[in-house]
């Protein structure tokens, strides 16, 4: 069963699953069994690409986020308000980090592949069902209003509490002390938690 995916800043905007050429040109980060949270933030919902057929063995499918590398760099500079006011601001660093990793970038697109990702959802309504969740959360305030009954903290609306819920996985709560659960990782970057130099 497949379980990765993979953010891509490429010269170019599509990247074949299995082409191993592009981790020499092409900046590669992963995340396994889920999607970085902070990934969602640099795409917009429209912008998903689908060839082939999930259920042919005959077809070469995939799955993936495209869009320029401009648009995702003022994409998240807008966003990331939010992920500081869900995860604290012990997170600036490593937010700062993940937007000078982007900034920095000499690609022309941002790509998110989810080709294997999508392998861990039995019917592909789901998955879409969990993109469209993910991408509205950016529309929606944060916060539901309602207390969690022993710890009386703020609860987050169901759509934030989706988006995070891998790092909340990861790490025991959202953002944990590690920042690959929220910005992911690569062979050579990872996005360095509050306190490590």
């Amino acid at each position: 069963m497949g379980s990765w995916s993979e953010l891509v800043l490429s010269t170019r905007p599509f990247v074949a699953y299995g082409e191993t050429e592009h981790y020499l040109q092409d900046t590669v980060l992963s995340y396994k069994y889920g999607i970085a949270p902070a990934w969602f933030s640099l795409f917009d919902r429209n912008e998903l690409v689908i060839n082939g057929d999930r259920n042919s063995e005959d077809s070469d499918f995939c799955a993936y986020l495209v869009t320029d590398i401009s648009s995702a760099r003022k994409r998240y500079a807008a966003r990331r308000a939010k992920f500081a006011e869900v995860l604290g601001e012990l997170w600036t660093r490593s937010a700062d980090n993940f937007g000078a990793y982007l900034d920095d970038s000499r690609a022309s697109f941002a790509i998110l592949d989810m080709t294997e990702f999508t392998e861990m959802y039995e019917d592909f309504s789901d998955f879409t069902a969990m993109l469209d969740d993910s991408f509205r959360a950016f529309e929606l305030p944060i916060l539901s209003g309602k207390k969690h009954l022993f710890s009386r903290k703020p609860k987050l609306t169901p759509e934030w509490k989706g988006l995070v819920d891998v790092a909340d996985y990861y790490a025991g709560r959202p953002g944990g002390d590690q920042a690959w659960t929220v910005f992911g990782a690569g062979h050579d970057r990872y996005f360095d938690p509050p306190g490590e130099p």
